[in-house]
């Protein structure tokens, strides 16, 4: 818990920080807000990770939608009371902290990195699809874990292809 606060008081530090007099932050300063909100985002994933009240849903699923082992990939099983408790506050979490790193991505990057956000706002759709699919019972486990590293994939690729370009 000490450690989800710290990272949200270094978080609200970051998109606090405001230029002196009324001047635009140099292409310095705006690159180490964004590293700061990056580094902000990834302590805050692995705390959320780590929360007990999340181990429900962590013990179905990886922290990385890269992770994944055979057996999650193949779970057949849906997700249960306990278990949607879980889902729920974990899904809440996530979406809070996306849509501050997209802010920051937007405020203090370029034009990639803006690209960027955009195109992970447009796998909301299927993120929220697969989130009520799974809560809903309509899918297993590894049905979920399955499109949850598909759409971790499709984003990957497509931010690589966004920062590639010219």
């Amino acid at each position: 818990m000490r450690k989800a606060m710290a990272c949200l008081s270094t978080l609200a530090l970051v998109w606090s920080s405001a230029p002196v007099g009324g001047q635009q932050p140099t292409t310095e300063e705006r690159t180490t807000q964004l590293r700061g909100a990056y580094k902000t985002y990834s302590a805050e994933r692995q705390a959320r990770c780590q929360d007990p009240e999340l181990q429900a849903y962590f013990s179905r699923t990886t922290c990385s939608p890269f992770d994944f082992t055979p057996d999650q990939l193949a779970d057949s099983s849906t997700v249960t009371e306990d278990q949607k408790v879980a889902l729920q506050k974990n899904r809440d979490q996530y979406e809070d902290q996306k849509r501050k790193l997209i802010a920051a991505m937007r405020k203090y990057g370029g034009p990639k990195d803006a690209a960027s956000a955009s195109f992970w706002e447009q796998l909301d759709v299927s993120e929220d699809q697969n989130f009520l699919d799974l809560y809903s019972g309509k899918i297993t486990w590894g049905e979920y874990n399955r499109i949850r590293k598909g759409l971790a994939v499709r984003f990957r690729n497509e931010d690589a292809e966004i920062r590639n370009s010219k």
